[in-house]
């Protein structure tokens, strides 16, 4: 009856937890003068004395802590239903490991006998192992211990016998060659359905911190392009406020630097109005002016000719990439190319009569711009920069130059600033106040950018077909 008592008052001091101060934790030490000294834990630490020698021992307090692997403790942890379980067990005969139903294990963790057992038979196990390798080391063939040893170790696995051990220079042993506890091999393998490998893997903790990262770095993106916007605005307006100083100033390095950035800006905001088409016309008169070649284009193809006026032909090809090179500024008329003679469609040719020597020079350009504007005034002079796309020489069947000029290199002259420092004043030509204003209207009322980005794509389509012949 005491028993019952007993256990009773353990299993409730165990669910309610306070096992601790309610349940009677023996101990016993073992003196170096070989007695073992015995008693009860208390709940601070304490200091026995041995009977024997009179030695001091000191021993530790009750364990407050939950049970763990290694250290055994008479605290349950879990929730109230998980420590009711385990006293229940505990209380039950019927459910107790010793008469557990057969083909069903039980679920009660080992106490403190089970696992002194269970740690009795591991070391019966790597002693049976120890005796194993020396009956093996007893095998192996005559010589040193040592290269015995690894030439036994270098034998294959698959021809060792199952479970045999091997030892070591020294004689222990080993479980196996690569120093691993054996593990028992399963016979097949259990696969588990897709759904249910699914639901481990897609766990709603991972679907909640997956949709919180997706909605962060959405917010993120979103802001770092707001961000962008709205600098890209400032350095528009900023752009445009300076322009007027710096264009009165005649700077025109600095006023190049200043478009670029407008021209930047106005890429970012995705801007293609008038507005930012006269911009960029603006830039390319910049850039014209920045680049423009030292000597004039007639000076440039008297240096093929002799003193006597004979073409050197030996000097054409270099002469013809130098004037590829920078830009140059033409004021003159144009007038329209059959389409038959080049074979495209748009191809204008300056009315500008020059002649150097005996050879008459040709200038051609199919400038979607160029186009446009001559469309709209067809016998209007037009002040226009533009760079050089390609340069042939004479030849025995035309006896001219051919100058082609690149498409998308064009630009309006529309400021009197840009017109002055190219050499163009109204005591050269009266009517340049005039003509200026006119290409001004032109340039602020036509959708430049869509032609600018005809031009760039005619040049691509140029550059492949060049690079596609070998």
């Amino acid at each position: 009856m005491s028993d019952l008592s007993e256990k009773i008052r353990r299993a409730r001091a165990r669910l309610f937890g306070t096992t601790a101060r309610d349940v009677r934790v023996p101990f016993q030490l073992n003196c170096d003068c070989g007695h073992r000294v015995g008693g009860i834990r208390q709940t601070s630490s304490q200091i026995v004395t041995c009977s024997q020698c009179s030695a001091q021992l000191f021993v530790l307090p009750v364990n407050v802590y939950p049970t763990t692997r290694r250290v055994p403790s008479e605290v349950l942890g879990g929730r109230f239903h998980q420590r009711l379980i385990s006293v229940v067990k505990d209380l039950l005969p019927f459910l107790s490991p010793a008469s557990a139903p057969s083909g069903r294990p039980s679920s009660r963790v080992p106490d403190r006998s089970t696992q002194d057992s269970r740690r009795a038979g591991s070391q019966q196990q790597s002693e049976g192992g120890r005796t194993a390798a020396l009956e093996t080391r007893e095998r192996l063939p005559q010589g040193t211990g040592t290269a015995a040893w690894a030439a036994e170790e270098k034998r294959p696995e698959r021809e060792r016998k199952k479970g045999e051990v091997l030892p070591n220079a020294r004689g222990e042993a080993l479980p196996n060659a690569r120093g691993e506890a054996d593990v028992p091999e399963l016979s097949e393998r259990v696969r588990q359905p897709l759904m249910r490998r699914i639901r481990r893997q897609v766990t709603p903790f991972r679907l909640l911190m997956l949709a919180v990262t997706v909605v962060i770095a959405t917010t993120a993106g979103w802001m770092y392009h707001r961000r962008q916007l709205e600098q890209a605005r400032i350095a528009w307006r900023s752009a445009m406020d300076e322009t007027e100083v710096v264009l009165g100033d005649r700077n025109f390095g600095q006023l190049e630097q200043i478009l670029i950035k407008a021209d930047q800006a106005a890429r970012v905001l995705g801007r293609m109005d008038l507005e930012v088409g006269a911009v960029r016309n603006l830039l390319r008169q910049t850039t014209a002016i920045n680049g423009l070649n030292s000597d004039d284009l007639y000076s440039e193809l008297s240096t093929a000719y002799s003193p006597d006026g004979r073409l050197d032909s030996g000097r054409v090809d270099g002469l013809c990439r130098d004037v590829c090179t920078g830009w140059h500024v033409f004021e003159c008329r144009l007038s329209a190319v059959p389409e038959s003679e080049f074979g495209i469609a748009g191809m204008l040719e300056l009315d500008y009569p020059m002649r150097v020597h005996s050879h008459k020079v040709r200038i051609l350009a199919d400038s979607s711009l160029l186009n446009s504007a001559f469309s709209a005034a067809p016998n209007s002079t037009l002040i226009f920069a533009a760079s050089i796309e390609s340069c042939r020489g004479p030849d025995s069947a035309t006896q001219q130059w051919v100058i082609r000029l690149r498409s998308d290199s064009c630009a309006l002259l529309t400021t009197r600033e840009h017109a002055e420092q190219f050499g163009l004043s109204d005591a050269v030509d009266p009517d340049l106040t005039t003509l200026l204003e006119y290409q001004k209207q032109f340039v602020e009322s036509t959708n430049i950018e869509d032609l600018i980005e005809k031009d760039r794509q005619l040049e691509r389509a140029r550059a492949g077909k060049r690079e596609a012949k070998p």
